[in-house]
């Protein structure tokens, strides 16, 4: 059986990037933290980081560029460890997260 390590905590995590209220609107006024977020979660050896989604509302640019921060981790990622001997061979994955929409102005 192939097990895989999903992140965990995203807003506990984000806290230790900023001073601030913690809450969706970080993807679109921070998104420096929520990529150091999502590096955090690889460099501690999870398989699987989740996009900042959960309650963002549906809008395509924000679920775009929760993306592209994403994929952008995982690219930084993949270039700390290629030449790495005591890293196993990786191959993060990302997985969208959705949940009840949460309706915010930006």
């Amino acid at each position: 059986m192939d097990i895989k390590i999903l992140d965990g905590g995203f807003g506990s995590q984000l806290s230790t990037h900023v001073d601030a209220k913690i809450d969706a609107r970080f993807l679109a006024t921070n998104p420096n933290a929520v990529y150091d977020t999502h590096l955090d979660s690889l460099q501690a050896g999870v398989d699987i980081i989740e996009t900042s989604t959960y309650q963002v509302p549906v809008a395509i640019k924000l679920l775009h560029k929760a993306v592209h921060l994403a994929r952008a981790a995982v690219n930084d990622y993949n270039k700390e460890i290629k030449d790495s001997d005591n890293v196993e061979n990786r191959h993060p994955m990302i997985a969208g997260s959705c949940g009840p929409y949460g309706w915010f102005r930006i």
